[in-house]
């Protein structure tokens, strides 16, 4: 097994990047991005590099960092929830899909919520934008 980083990284126009969440876990596939995920904390653009087959966003709680398999984003969006989706990959047919457990539109489509024990899994295009009460993220799939 290697080592690899989960980062969530600042973008900004004219400048360069930098950490501004790392957490070192392990997996058995070195660095493989699969899907970036962006949107806008403190004022700045953000990107997160999806590295796993599954992953939670939701709004961070009480300090709470992102890590390999938890997209926690801080912002003050009474819309956006602590666990608000899922998105998996699937290898094999390599599609993406996710699941919503609080209100959420996709591509401009509501869809509907999954009770939290039961995820309702709908398919994600390679670019979707994600739109969680008025948090806005944007999806891209890289493989």
């Amino acid at each position: 097994q290697t080592s690899v980083n989960a980062q969530v990284i600042p973008t900004m126009a004219n400048a360069g990047t930098s950490s501004c969440a790392t957490t070192t876990t392990t997996s058995n596939n070195d660095d493989a991005i699969i899907a970036q995920i962006k949107f806008r904390e403190n004022n700045r653009n953000m990107n997160y590099s999806m590295r796993t087959n599954h992953i939670t966003i939701g709004k961070a709680v009480e300090g709470e960092k992102s890590s390999l398999k938890k997209l926690a984003i801080i912002t003050n969006e009474s819309g956006f929830v602590d666990n608000h989706l899922q998105i998996r990959y699937d290898p094999s047919s390599r599609i993406f899909h996710i699941a919503v457990f609080a209100p959420t539109r996709i591509n401009e489509q509501s869809v509907q919520i999954s009770p939290i024990t039961a995820p309702i899994w709908h398919t994600l295009t390679q670019d979707t934008s994600i739109l969680c009460g008025f948090f806005s993220i944007r999806f891209q799939a890289l493989k």
